[in-house]
């Protein structure tokens, strides 16, 4: 029975987010837009007929891997050349209002909605991702000026490792023991990232120089 409800889960996921990402073609809206709305409809919120905690710990690991593909892809589009010419405006965007956008979004959250100030703060880090995912099928249907769209372009897909990296930190934070000390948890955060940046910059030398 899990088998079938985790193969149900999975078929009904592909079969969905292809439909969807036809159809925001059709009306002209960003694909996000529709993927997120079917994925609330159709996952245990609304009718439960995908239900993702049939994977078990395979759902870490596909979304890691999506999450992967995503910034590989967003940073293979990366225009360097014209990033130079705007690097003050993306520099803006993504120190203070990379700061603005998490403070307004868990202050907004923790007294509208009375959530705590953990899960705020966890809500705040993902409405900092803007993501080349929203921008570009925007910029694509919109006719603008070359350095609005490389600031936009830059830094939907920056903010989508920094604002990733702020998501991931708080929730270990959250799902940290209670035995866990704040210098440990420091510690093994800093090695985790530290190894990644190594094999992420180690891997994509290999890859330049082929």
């Amino acid at each position: 029975m899990e088998a079938q409800i985790l193969t149900q889960s999975i078929t009904l996921a592909i079969v969905a987010g292809i439909a969807m990402q036809v159809f925001a073609e059709k009306i002209r809206l960003p694909s996000i837009f529709l993927l997120m709305t079917a994925g609330v409809i159709l996952g245990p919120e609304v009718l439960n007929l995908i239900q993702p905690h049939t994977m078990g710990d395979g759902l870490e690991v596909l979304v890691s891997l999506a999450v992967a593909l995503i910034l590989f892809e967003g940073g293979l589009s990366l225009d360097v050349d014209s990033f130079k010419e705007v690097n003050q405006s993306i520099r803006n965007l993504l120190s203070l209002g990379f700061v603005i956008i998490i403070a307004g979004s868990t202050v907004a959250i923790h007294y509208l909605l009375g959530v705590s100030w953990a899960l705020s703060a966890l809500f705040g880090a993902f409405m900092s991702i803007t993501g080349p995912t929203v921008i570009n099928p925007i910029l694509q249907r919109m006719r603008i000026k070359k350095d609005i769209a490389t600031i936009l372009m830059s830094e939907a897909i920056l903010s989508d490792a920094l604002g990733a990296f702020v998501a991931i930190g708080v929730l270990e934070l959250i799902l940290a023991s209670s035995e866990t000390t704040i210098v440990l948890f420091i510690y093994n955060f800093l090695v985790k990232i530290f190894v990644g940046l190594l094999v992420g910059f180690s891997m994509g030398w290999v890859l330049g120089k082929i």
